[in-house]
């Protein structure tokens, strides 16, 4: 069932754009075409709903953007968006953010004009205009800020619609072009010229099902992107990547040319580590010396194990310097200036403990990856920005190397960071470098339940639960608990799942050492589900199983657990005597063909004793969409034999 992991929902193209020199105009008819400020069709004011994603709250009516250069070779976007609210639940959206990049003064936003339109019964428009004392920048992080303003009147059946400019220093702040979001799009355009003497590559992810106009002009050095009709992309459970199942143009710098001089960038997998090694902002931080680490050197190198040597670099840095929560491949200012702060960028923290690693005598290189949130490599095209951030890959004596994110303060050194599992890295050395899958077969998301309980005589089930979680399962519920406090943790873990269940004395056991799994005790009383002289109790209580993930009839993205996963329950639950067991559920196992999914139940009476035993893992933890209705299948049976409960009847009096 595992596959290569790649692009399937979005066919793929790829074009390499030569513009030549002179000056180019804006001449897009297509552009043009769109209604001017203000003024609407008459389909827009009567549109009630979305004939192809019936359930949209809101309906962006068209989303257009242009972007050429001044006489200073800025990067200049002019973007118009146009939205319909459809009801009430739709006014989310008259909350608007426009992010940009404030850092260096790199990005200006400029010329903000938004305007709320409601109609009467007749048909009649009254419009309010945003006033620009209404609209405040706020600071994001070190890097991006934004302006932020919401829609005056703005109500159900109201058209927003606003625009903006947006100036860039030059055109490496150019940005994909997104066709889709969360909500449904009648229609999106983009529209771009380049510099002169440039060559640009792109790439449109797109689904087979729906059209795209492309209209390339050689002459201007000039493209026009358009769709239509595009449904909102809802989160979908084990997603394996929001962003590359969005309708998307992606762009990367390919050449630029001086006189007869072509200088070609990323044009290959193995140009990626050349060019990045020559990069004074990456490869050129590798040999910096940081202030106050030679007698770490020195005792790291007196070390014997090479764990032991790579733990005192991680714990070293980890103490040192901090994250300011800004993801990147580079270093913005240079290592050493991060490291006198004490803070920065995990791509100059992850540089820094390379730089350390490597001083040391630890062979180990950086490696771009990319989180899932951020979307899937694709291994035919040498793109650099589809990876978001540079970590550590760390060769060990045992074969098997060491990912790892050194500004990750929660994942432990053995365990690879989740957010990676089944993506693809690329190592950027000399003597090693091409991509990678990164997976880790070893590291399971696993949980073990074990109760005892007892049953009073008016059918209230009070007893004890045990809860040790490992690797993965271990590390998202110390997280959890360390957001969110132990209430909503009881919640989450314990008790959501289950009706007429209180819990309470929680007890966590080994929260700080990552080597043991994390052990949770609690008490609990839950009054059982009756039916005249019958009452019913769960078989898997505290299991994590949880509800059935996969009911969707339709499924447009892969599925990604992450980690292979196990659960197991053990229950010993003992009866009064005024109960007897009526009817249980048999003993079972559900396998698949690939002996991939596998459930197993087993229930033994013993005179007033209830044993039950319940184990389902996931052994393949990767599956293409096309898979998905196996999976569905499979979901479907396992929950329907978890749903059955044990059938106690009450004797009467």
């Amino acid at each position: 069932m595992k596959k290569k992991l790649k692009q399937n929902t979005s066919s793929l193209l790829l074009a390499v754009i030569v513009f030549i020199a002179g000056t180019s105009k804006l001449h897009s008819q297509s552009i043009e075409d769109f209604p001017s400020f203000g003024s609407y069709l008459a389909e827009e004011t009567h549109l009630k709903k979305c004939d192809f994603d019936k359930e949209a709250n809101a309906v962006i009516l068209f989303d257009i953007g242009k972007s050429y250069y001044n006489d200073q070779h800025n990067l200049v976007t002019e973007r118009r968006t146009r939205l319909k609210i459809l009801n009430a639940k739709g006014l989310e959206y008259a909350d608007v953010a426009i992010p940009y990049y404030k850092k260096d003064n790199f990005e200006f936003i400029s010329n903000i004009n938004a305007i709320t339109t409601n109609f009467d019964e007749a048909g009649k428009a009254y419009t309010a205009k945003l006033s620009g004392r209404n609209v405040y920048d706020k600071k994001v992080n070190d890097l991006y800020s934004e302006m932020r303003f919401s829609m005056p009147e703005a109500k159900a059946g109201s058209i927003i619609e606003y625009k903006y400019v947006s100036t860039k220093n030059h055109y490496g702040g150019l940005e994909d072009w997104y066709f889709q979001t969360h909500i449904p799009t009648l229609k999106s355009a983009y529209y771009l010229v380049l510099l002169p003497n440039s060559e640009f590559a792109y790439r449109v992810f797109k689904s087979p099902a729906l059209p795209i106009t492309i209209d390339k002009s050689e002459n201007s050095g000039s493209i026009y992107f358009e769709m239509k009709n595009i449904a909102g992309l809802h989160d979908e459970p084990f997603m394996d990547s929001r962003t590359n199942n969005l309708q998307h143009v992606t762009f990367q710098l390919a050449a630029f040319i001086r006189s007869n001089d072509k200088t070609k960038y990323f044009n290959s997998w193995n140009n990626v580590a050349s060019q990045l090694l020559k990069d004074p902002d990456y490869g050129g931080q590798l040999n910096k010396n940081l202030s106050g680490t030679d007698e770490l050197i020195t005792k790291t190198k007196a070390l014997h194990a090479a764990i032991d040597k790579v733990k005192a670099i991680y714990e070293f840095v980890q103490k040192r310097i901090g994250w300011n929560g800004i993801t990147s491949k580079y270093t913005e200012n240079g290592i050493k200036k991060a490291w006198d702060k004490g803070v920065g960028m995990n791509g100059e923290i992850n540089l820094i403990f390379l730089n350390l690693l490597q001083s040391a005598g630890i062979t180990a290189y950086p490696l771009l990856a990319s989180d899932r949130w951020h979307g899937k490599v694709d291994l035919d095209y040498p793109f650099i920005d589809q990876f978001n951030k540079t970590i550590a890959y760390v060769e060990m004596p045992n074969g098997r190397p060491l990912i790892i994110d050194v500004s990750d303060k929660n994942t432990p050194i053995h365990m690879m960071p989740f957010s990676l599992l089944n993506t693809y890295g690329y190592i950027v050395g000399k003597k090693k470098k091409g991509l990678i899958l990164l997976e880790d077969k070893n590291q399971y998301s696993k949980n073990e339940v074990i109760l005892t309980a007892v049953l009073s005589s008016n059918g209230v089930l009070s007893g004890t639960a045990g809860d040790n979680s490992y690797d993965y399962e271990r590390l998202e519920r110390k997280n959890f608990l360390g957001k969110n406090g132990k209430q909503k943790f009881l919640e989450r873990y314990f008790k959501a799942a289950y009706t007429n269940l209180a819990v309470d004395s929680l007890v966590i056991e080994n929260l700080d050492n990552d080597s043991l799994c994390l052990t949770q005790h609690v008490n609990f009383r839950q009054t059982l589900n009756t039916s005249g002289d019958y009452a019913f109790i769960d078989c898997h209580l505290f299991s994590g199983i949880g509800k059935n993930p996969f009911t969707d009839d339709i499924r447009f993205s892969d599925i990604n657990f992450g980690s292979p996963h196990k659960y197991s329950s053990n229950q010993v639950i003992s009866l009064p005597g005024n109960f007897t067991v009526d009817a249980v559920p048999q003993n079972i196992k559900l396998i698949t063909p690939d002996t991939a999914f596998t459930l197993v139940r087993r229930i033994e009476i013993r005179e007033k004793q209830i044993l039950s035993q319940v184990s389902f893992e996931i052994r393949n933890s990767y599956y293409e969409v096309d898979d998905y209705p196996m999976l569905k299948e499979f979901f479907k049976k396992m929950y329907d034999m978890l749903d059955e409960q044990i059938v106690l009847k009450k004797k009467s009096s």
